[in-house]
């Protein structure tokens, strides 16, 4: 069966909502590890200086 134009739309936005949160989600863990290296770093730098 042929698809029509709006449910051709609907799933790509589906497809776009999908990835994007998929993204999002992403991010976020990106952002975390960040955070914590940035903390690990601080900690070893402060060592060092001991």
């Amino acid at each position: 069966m042929h698809e029509t134009p709006i449910a051709r739309i609907k799933n790509w936005h589906q497809e776009a909502s999908e990835k994007l949160t998929a993204l999002d989600s992403r991010l976020l863990e990106l952002e975390k590890n960040k955070e914590q290296d940035i903390v690990t770093l601080l900690h070893l730098m402060e060592q060092k200086l001991k």
